[in-house]
């Protein structure tokens, strides 16, 4: 397995305690060094992380492998809106993701979906931000949820997890429970307050990848 962490702007932004990315990339940790990290680029319609661009390349400089995530609002907005506000926050890092998943969508809130409903919000995100994207092989884009969320929110009988892998959110527990619709993660969100070298927070959230 391969170790991992996820930041935004709350690890460090410009101007104010940044994350220093070589020191992350050269300091041991628990269950080993650094060697992805998933970089918070967007939420919602409008918000856009400032630490995105700085935290991408630092990243990139320091020789780990980097992908982007969204932070989902289902309820609040609508789901193609959200996934043109991804892709147009990236197109203007134009910093081009290095790791395996090069994309995630972030799934922790929902304001008032029943779960046909969230369900339909998750794909329009997807068929959006997938759409924005030329030629026959899409990028792979991974969802992000704790299994208690996922469960509460999606029906029991969706087929996301034959579409898109699972990084499964699950802390202080041996191994993580899989929410319904998968057979296996793929990363595993297993900690919400490691302390890294190189980042002045000690609430990272660190994570294993199976590849």
């Amino acid at each position: 397995m391969t170790k991992g962490i996820d930041v935004s702007h709350l690890n460090g932004q410009p101007g104010a305690n940044p994350i220093n990315w070589n020191s992350v990339a050269a300091s041991p940790s628990t269950n080993g060094p650094v060697q992805f990290t998933f970089i918070k680029a967007s939420e919602g319609v409008t918000l856009k992380d400032p630490a995105t661009s700085y935290n991408a390349q630092g990243a990139k400089n320091a020789g780990i492998l980097f992908g982007y995530y969204h932070f989902a609002r289902p309820g609040a907005n609508a789901a193609a809106d959200e996934a043109n506000n991804f892709y147009q926050t990236l197109s203007n890092i134009n910093i081009p993701p290095t790791y395996t998943y090069p994309y995630a969508l972030d799934l922790e809130t929902n304001t008032g979906l029943q779960p046909n409903d969230f369900l339909t919000w998750v794909e329009d995100f997807m068929t959006t931000f997938l759409g924005n994207f030329a030629g026959p092989a899409l990028p792979a884009i991974i969802i992000y949820g704790a299994p208690d969320f996922l469960d509460n929110n999606l029906p029991p009988t969706h087929t996301l997890g034959q579409q898109f892998p699972l990084w499964v959110a699950h802390v202080d527990v041996p191994a993580p429970r899989l929410p319904k619709g998968w057979t296996d993660w793929t990363i595993w969100q297993y900690a919400w307050n490691e302390q890294i070298a190189g980042i002045s927070s000690n609430t990272v959230d660190a994570d294993l990848a199976k590849n």
